[in-house]
């Protein structure tokens, strides 16, 4: 072991959270997750569809993701074409594509489980059912396969499938949502700025959406449990669009295309998610 490595190691034994560099594998520089999801009416178990395109960048080896074993991968298709996998090992789900250094590749993995962490499936301080992801700092693969580390920014898509009736936010920009023949709604959105994937995000469940304005021309929204939603309109995020404004005076624009505020049921509270902010559902109450 050599020294930066036996330094990173000791880092992260005195700090979990410390972004460690030399961790990060080289082969391979994501670009862009298409994160297709499918939230159940009961239960817990759901069914993804995670297309990952990706630039190689040294070597012939093959696209190693971060991937929670406890999940089923059914099949990985590259290119166009079924490619083998092994299932997953120690964390880690080897797809077996190769490309020579420079060349653009793209994967989509096909998979079905019960998450174990970072994407919570629960009832909201109200008994009602909701569903949040709560990636950080490196939780995000226990919902999609990914290169689950800060230093490798890629931009996101989504295509969430939930029940009737709810409304599902993710990062970015909204696409619109369509009803499927059973009646469920699958809600499109879409993140054209580079982002970690501890901050990629889903939030769904029965939502409230009040719109308050904009600040430097991004719009701003309020998401809530109807139960609570004449609360944070009343008052506690009226100044947001200012305060945007003038931190895009102070520091620099606003890099996203919009901004929304999350009540949210998640393991510890809220999130500084990127464009879309998840705050405890406590708060709100």
């Amino acid at each position: 072991m050599g020294s930066s490595s036996l330094l990173a190691v000791l880092l992260q034994l005195t700090d979990p959270l410390a972004i460690v560099v030399d961790w990060i594998r080289p082969d391979h520089d994501i670009l862009h997750y298409h994160i297709a999801i499918d939230i159940p009416d009961t239960g817990t178990a759901i069914r993804g569809a995670t297309t990952v395109r990706y630039r190689v960048r040294e070597g012939l080896g093959p696209l190693i993701l971060d991937f929670d074993d406890r999940f089923t991968v059914d099949s990985v298709v590259a290119n166009g074409a079924a490619v083998s996998f092994p299932q997953i090992d120690n964390g880690m789900l080897q797809v077996n594509h190769w490309g020579a250094p420079g060349v653009t590749l793209q994967a989509t993995i096909h998979y079905h489980g019960v998450p174990a962490d970072g994407l919570f499936i629960r009832d909201n301080v109200h008994g009602e059912r909701t569903v949040f992801a709560d990636n950080f700092p490196d939780r995000a693969h226990h919902w999609f396969p990914s290169e689950d580390h800060p230093s490798d920014k890629a931009t996101v898509s989504y295509a969430i499938a939930v029940p009737a009736g709810w409304r599902a936010i993710g990062n970015g920009r909204f696409g619109g949502a369509d009803t499927t023949s059973t009646g469920r709604t699958v809600w499109h959105w879409r993140e054209d700025a580079k982002i970690p994937v501890y901050t990629m995000v889903i939030g769904a469940g029965r939502m409230a959406v009040t719109e308050i304005g904009q600040g430097s021309g991004i719009p701003q929204s309020i998401w809530t449990f109807p139960e609570d939603s004449a609360y944070a309109a009343g008052g506690p995020f009226a100044r947001a669009p200012d305060m945007v404004q003038v931190y895009s005076r102070m520091i620099g624009p606003y890099p996203y295309e919009k901004l929304a505020h999350v009540q949210s049921s998640t393991r510890f509270g809220g999130m500084e998610n990127s464009t879309a902010i998840f705050y405890s559902e406590r708060a709100f109450a």
